[in-house]
């Protein structure tokens, strides 16, 4: 892979904004795939800055067909084999093996929350009216259950009740979503 297929000028806005939103959403895990494998906090950010720079280079090259977390985690394995190389003997240092493996964990947790997010999403959007907006008032507002009752027009232990049972539900509609049968 040639680093300097395009650069960030050379890029449209249409493409920009489309890299933008895939590393916003991906971010965290290949974040947290360097700093595994870099365990000093400062060069892990050098070597995450240059992940960045190199994805952002090498975005024209992305085929959309495949998984952005594991091209950008591929981009990431190299840099951080760049890293392991130049720190040469240090035994706190995971070896290219290791990378590999750190990589590949990385790229299925990745893949199972989106998978999870995606399936959680569709179970609210299946909820009654009420309980969706229990769902939003408590996780998107931020409100105690005494606020959601006062808003809701009805009794802070009923708001309890009715959110554990919303829990027990979207747990339940999640797993069906899991097991393969559409929740």
């Amino acid at each position: 892979m040639d680093d300097t297929s395009s650069s960030p000028s050379s890029m449209n806005d249409a493409s920009m904004g489309r890299f933008a939103r895939l590393w916003s959403e991906h971010h965290t895990t290949v974040a947290a795939y360097v700093h595994a494998a870099v365990r000093d906090g400062h060069r892990a950010e050098d070597v995450l800055q240059d992940v960045a720079e190199a994805a952002i280079r090498s975005f024209g090259d992305f085929d959309a067909s495949r998984s952005f977390v594991g091209w950008v985690l591929g981009i990431a394995r190299h840099r951080v084999l760049d890293y392991v190389r130049k720190a040469g003997r240090d035994r706190h240092v995971f070896g290219e093996r290791a990378m590999v493996l750190l990589a590949e964990a990385h790229e299925k947790v990745a893949a199972e929350q989106t998978d999870f997010r995606s399936a959680l999403a569709s179970c609210i959007e299946k909820l009654p009216e009420k309980n969706r907006a229990i769902v939003e008032l408590r996780y998107q507002g931020g409100l105690g259950f005494d606020e959601i009752a006062a808003r809701l027009s009805m009794t802070a232990n009923a708001a309890t009740v009715a959110m554990h049972r919303v829990r027990a539900a979207l747990n339940d509609c999640v797993r069906r979503h899991a097991a393969g049968g559409q929740a």
